[in-house]
């Protein structure tokens, strides 16, 4: 079966000389010794690191190389270990940024996370490939091609003729386990009871750096293997992780050298040798030179080259060799190196006779093409291009014939935090379920993620069940069930078993590129695997993949992050101190939608410690917020609101890690511990059917986030959407359509909802003039606008501050009468409270606690203690001061204009004054940019300048990554101090928002454009000459655009 795709065009990402597919050891060997010639090299990895023969079969030995290659040399003695003659070990870390430095520095363009899933024509001729990412599918043009890929995608993609290898319905497949403190004699091989399947019924005992009781277990199998499709491969997979983690439970418990070790991790992938291999391209004439384990060898170039493209090169096992010794010679890193090397000029003479056609003659082809005769009516969604903004050529794709991978009940996309708990109740209540992800395991933010313990969250209901699987599942490798963390392999094992028992259709490395609609009915996805495009057609969709990829493709409404400058909460690359040891690592922003930012946070990632190793996996703790047929705010949050439609119920903090954008928090309040409702319409995104939201892309705002999305909850979540897709589909109704109430029922049954919301009533009423009046009578101005609450504390009542802030406008001449009545702190409460409004009239007051705050000649620093504060913006902590000035900002008064230009002359922007947690540099200045954009004054140009002349606050637009995330904060300062000015009609604010149109970190660009078509009125894109031109003509032009909106 398959589905029908109309004709459309892709975006052209890059034209370079040379695409390689697969940063493999002889992937990363080959493109650097090209790019060191001067070639323009892409280099297209679907994980997030190089070297896969490595890394992700945890493989990191090598034979110790008689002659060091290229792309090693100046880092690998730092980066390795010799334990004997023949062989070296490598720190795992030091490996992966050992290759890519080399490559970065040779100019090779990396793009990570991205799967070929296409090849682009022109006549017949090879020109190009087709990429799919979570920003769609792009063209790159080139003239010679690469495929290293460990399956041949491209060779079985071009349809090359392939030989079944070997020729026996079996294969041998090979995981690797990791452990540490381990008895320091252990070494050579280990046996192991027949019963476990292994391979002569051995394991082979492998050192690992720094050695120490830390060593790598190599376990064997030999299974029957006859289909190659995506199933069975996932089915071969699962057996050997189950079968290896076996082995790992059998050791721990029976082995004395095991007694005190512990599990750090199973290899995320297995060694396994593809399936099929080239027909053999004719007589070799010439051979390459490698060092295998077991001597040197000669492989011919023949079997390298495609016997259809003649610009086509296959460097992976899929390569036309007879000999499955020279084919294993492949997954060996040096000899891969080696022949990456030696092929190099082979492949210049290629990209040297081979001229890039025009764009318009170029053809995608990523299917089969469609038959005259195929009716379709599925439309396929997905994004139009990379970037906003900017200039693409397109490739024509005619109509094409999708192979369908399967067609379920309900699809599960992301295998995460919400998606287990989704996939398992959508299965065990009799639905036929697939689950796709990603990665190559289960668990998302909490396992990949490396986030191994649950912060607050109501540990209940489908949670509760996730718990005792891992329970039952830990007590087999010795976890203590009382440990604060769990162990990431051994959760990612039982999450695995427990789909598997459920029934669910589990598939790994498969990424959604676009959605399928049938009218605004979501019906399905396409995907990109290792085997290329594939639709999946469902009657519901669960879009579990915490960023909102399948509704945002299917053409719902989103925001990203907040909804004033797209700045969500920092992300994480997982840092693992030690094996199977994380530490905490949330620093800066993401645009997961982009390719070039994802590629860049990766890079950046790495490179912010001394860790062991990093994550397989960009964990971010918000992206989009897909509209919903309700939206909910943190003002929902402190004023306890209840919905009639409630299928969640949260319990958290204010966990706001990274920078605040409602005006609640600006003003000065820090909301408390909270249970929040979570209502069903929240997960429906508006003006589409046939699918929910699942996770932490559900319909609210970025600071409604903070509290919400909590591993627990989130796990209820999944869970409630899959109760949901049920019922809809036994009532054959429509998703929007749903008894609620049957919803409700099945959730408190299983323990995530109270049933006391079956019964409650929801009052509506605004309070009366009389209410009103005794709200501010009981204010004394000893109000908290921070309560300092235990763990487990619960609000239970709006705060008093919240309950008079949502009063309305008829409150505001009863606070007005109270402040002229009052003095002292009463006054200065009320005069925040009018502010708030937007009154002036308590301006005079606001001032001369200002003036009492700049009393000393310095900026005063933060005094509050405020809980789980980090480096700032972090939790809203910021000096007194700050919230003044903030609150001020909303009053749109001119007479803050004086406080601005003294408090600029006593700011002192150092790098050292940024990192500090309690001096607020970064929030004066943001505050000081607040107050002159809501005033949009030309007066706040002066103080504007002066902030921006001063050291470290100007000139840091980048095209390329930072190591350091405080140079990712203060140039997001730079951003602010521009559109401030621009919204007050300075040339030079719009000048700098110009200058960051390019900007390698995409977040920053985006904003600036938004800003600069905000202060036009027009859009000319991310062209910055455009822009130019434009501030030329309008210089003596500009007109005040003054910020007026509210966030909430």
């Amino acid at each position: 079966m398959s589905v029908r795709s109309r004709p459309t065009s892709l975006p052209v990402e890059k034209v370079a000389d040379l695409i390689i597919i697969g940063a493999s050891c002889a992937g990363v060997a080959l493109a650097h010794a090209l790019a060191c010639s001067q070639y323009r090299v892409a280099l297209i990895e679907p994980r997030t690191y190089p070297g896969y023969e490595i890394t992700t079969t945890l493989r990191p030995w090598m034979k110790v190389p008689t002659r060091l290659p290229m792309i090693l040399r100046s880092w690998l003695e730092e980066a390795s270990m010799v334990v004997n003659a023949d062989e070296m070990i490598f720190h795992p870390d030091l490996l992966k940024r050992g290759l890519e430095q080399k490559l970065l520095e040779a100019g090779v363009e990396l793009y990570y996370a991205s799967f070929p899933c296409g090849l682009v024509f022109a006549n017949e001729q090879l020109c190009g490939v087709v990429i799919g990412n979570k920003s769609g599918r792009q063209v790159i043009l080139g003239k010679a091609v690469v495929d290293a890929s460990e399956w041949g995608t491209l060779a079985r993609l071009s349809r090359q003729p392939l030989l079944r290898c070997p020729s026996s319905s079996f294969i041998e497949a090979r995981r690797t386990l990791e452990f540490t403190n381990v008895a320091p004699s252990l070494s050579g091989e280990l046996e192991i009871p027949s019963e476990l399947e292994v391979l002569h019924n051995r394991v082979t005992v492998h050192p690992a750096y720094p050695g120490q009781g830390h060593v790598f277990l190599e376990c064997a199998y030999q299974l029957e293997f006859t289909d190659c499709d995506l199933p069975s491969r996932m089915a071969l997979e699962t057996h050997v992780r189950t079968s290896s983690m076996d082995v790992a439970a059998y050791l721990l418990d029976q082995h004395p050298a095991f007694s005190q070790a512990s599990l750090a991790q199973g290899s995320p992938e297995l060694w396994l040798p593809a399936p099929w291999r080239l027909e053999a391209a004719g007589a070799a004439h010439a051979s390459i030179m490698v060092e295998g384990t077991s001597g040197a060898c000669s492989l011919p170039t023949a079997a390298f080259i495609s016997s259809i493209h003649n610009n086509l090169f296959i460097l992976s096992t899929v390569a036309a060799l007879a000999e499955d010794q020279q084919r294993k010679l492949l997954l060996e890193p040096l000899a891969a190196i080696q022949l990456g090397e030696g092929l190099a000029s082979l492949v210049e003479r290629a990209i040297q006779v081979v001229q890039l056609p025009d764009v318009a003659d170029c053809q995608v082809q990523c299917a089969q093409a469609a038959s005259e005769h195929t009716a379709s009516s599925l439309d396929i969604y997905e994004p139009r291009e990379p970037q906003r903004g900017r200039v693409y050529q397109r490739v024509a794709e005619a109509a094409e014939e999708l192979p369908l991978l399967t067609e379920v009940d309900i699809l599960v996309v992301g295998g995460g935090t919400s998606g287990v708990p989704a996939a398992v109740e959508a299965a065990t209540s009799g639905m036929k379920t697939a689950l796709l992800e990603m990665n190559t395991g289960l668990g998302g933010t909490g396992t990949l993620g490396g986030v191994n313990s649950y912060w607050y969250g109501r540990r209940v209901g489908f949670t509760a069940q996730l718990d005792a699987h891992y329970l039952a599942e830990a007590a087999r490798f010795g976890e203590r069930e009382d440990a604060a963390r769990w162990n990431i392999e051994v959760r990612m094992q039982a999450l695995l078993r427990w789909a598997i028992r459920s029934g669910i259709e589990i598939f790994f490395r498969t990424l959604v590129v676009g959605a399928l609609r049938q009218g605004n009915k979501v019906c399905g996805v396409i995907v990109a695997t290792p085997d290329g495009l594939y639709a999946v057609r469902a009657r519901v969709i669960i879009d579990a993949s915490g960023d909102g990829d399948v509704a945002a493709f299917a053409g719902a409404h989103f925001s990203y992050g907040s909804a004033r400058d797209r700045l969500p909460l920092w992300y994480s690359l997982a840092q693992f101190v030690q094996p199977g040891l994380t530490r905490n690592n949330f620093t800066s922003a993401v645009d997961i939608s982009n390719v070039h930012d994802y590629t860049r946070a990766i890079l950046a990632g790495r490179r912010r410690d001394s860790a062991y190793d990093h994550g397989v996996y960009i964990a971010p703790r918000e992206t989009r917020h897909i509209l919903g047929e309700i939206t909910h705010t943190l003002t929902d949050q402190l004023t306890l609101r209840r919905f009639c439609d409630v299928i969640n119920i949260c319990f958290s903090n204010y966990d706001v890690k990274g920078k605040s954008a409602a005006d609640w928090v600006l003003w000065g309040l820090l909301p408390p511990n909270v249970e929040s409702e979570i209502a069903y319409r929240a997960v429906l995104p508006s003006g589409l059917d046939g699918i929910l939201v699942a996770g932490k892309a559900f319909s609210c705002t970025h600071d409604a986030l903070s509290a919400t999305r909590m591993q627990a909850d989130l796990q209820n979540l999944g869970g409630a959407c899959a109760v949901a897709a049920v019922v809809a589909l036994q009532q054959g109704v429509a998703l929007r359509d749903v008894n609620i109430r049957q919803v409700q029922q099945r959730l408190i049954a299983y323990g995530v909802l109270p049933d006391a919301i079956l019964t409650r009533s929801i009052s509506t009423e605004e309070p009366s003039t009389k209410e009103l009046a005794d709200l501010v009578a009981s204010l004394s101005g000893d109000e908290p606008f921070y309560i300092d609450m235990d763990f487990a504390d619960v609000q239970r009542e709006p705060m008093l501050l919240v309950r008079v802030c949502t009063a309305g406008a008829r409150i505001i001449p009863l606070l007005e009468e109270a402040y002229s009545a009052s003095q002292g702190k009463r006054q200065l409460l009320l005069a925040r409270i009018l502010a708030w409004y937007g009154s002036q009239v308590g301006v005079a007051c606001l001032l001369e606690a200002v003036e009492e705050q700049l009393a000393s000649g310095q900026l005063p620093a933060r005094m509050k203690k405020i809980r789980h504060a980090g480096y700032p913006p972090d939790q809203g902590a910021m000096p007194e001061l700050c919230y003044l000035l903030y609150t001020l900002g909303m009053t749109r008064d001119e007479r803050t204009i004086p406080v601005l230009a003294r408090i600029v002359s006593l700011l002192e922007p150092s790098p050292e004054h940024f990192r500090d947690r309690i001096k607020g540099t970064f929030y004066y200045v943001d505050a000081i940019c607040y107050v002159a954009e809501r005033l949009g004054s030309p007066l706040a140009i002066p103080a504007l300048l002066s902030l921006h002349r001063k050291d470290g606050l100007h000139g840091l637009s980048t095209t390329t990554f930072q190591t350091d995330f405080f140079e990712e904060r203060i140039a997001y300062l730079e951003v602010v101090i521009g559109r401030a000015l621009a919204r007050c009609a300075s040339p030079e604010g719009v000048d700098i928002l110009i200058s960051y149109l390019d900007d390698a970190r995409t977040l920053l660009a985006e904003h600036a454009h938004d800003e600069l078509i905000a202060i036009s009125g027009e859009d000319l894109g991310k062209d910055k000459a455009a822009w130019a031109t434009w501030l030329k003509r309008h210089v003596h032009t500009l007109q005040p655009r003054p910020w007026l909106a509210r966030i909430d």
